[in-house]
């Protein structure tokens, strides 16, 4: 049976190095205590200076993805009172428009009773006078809101009066 081969690690540190043994260099277990110190104060520091640097580089990651979702959150909530006061722009517009309606609705109807009564009063030869007051009246109140309708479309429409 052959004895296995034990290498000494004075001369594999001498090997890794390119330094020649020479009459009276020291091979013995110093140079192998040295050699693992060495080693393990590297093998230490730069596993914690990977470790710190990966956990800066994950740190960086959360902080960009949290600054994101914050710019989303914010361009959502933007969004959504835009569409809020849309909603209410449209609101305001179709309340004025249904104020306008029933404004010009009734103010038409005066004058439209205004003429009938007037034109009843001229076919029954009755004085005119009285009739004619509630139509002239009535006259000025139908083309104000006749007018206020008209500029209430327009403005619906974006169109400048």
């Amino acid at each position: 049976m052959k004895k296995a081969q034990v290498i000494d690690p004075g001369l594999l540190l001498c090997a890794l190095f390119g330094h020649r043994l020479r009459e009276g260099d020291i091979t013995d277990a110093s140079w192998t205590g040295l050699l693992i110190a060495v080693v393990g104060v590297t093998g230490t520091l730069g596993a914690a200076l990977l470790t710190q640097n990966r956990a800066d580089r994950i740190k960086r990651m959360e902080l960009q993805a949290a600054a994101e979702q914050r710019r989303e959150e914010r361009g959502h909530t933007e969004e959504l009172l835009r569409a809020e006061q849309a909603r209410q722009r449209q609101g305001e517009s179709l309340e004025r428009r249904r104020t306008c309606c029933i404004t010009l609705n009734t103010a038409s109807r005066q004058y439209l009773t205004a003429m009938t009564n007037y034109l009843h009063a001229l076919r029954r030869g009755e004085v005119v006078a009285a009739s004619l007051e509630g139509l002239e009246a009535g006259r000025p109140a139908y083309r104000d809101s006749y007018a206020e309708s008209q500029r209430s479309r327009r403005a619906d429409r974006g169109v400048d009066d």
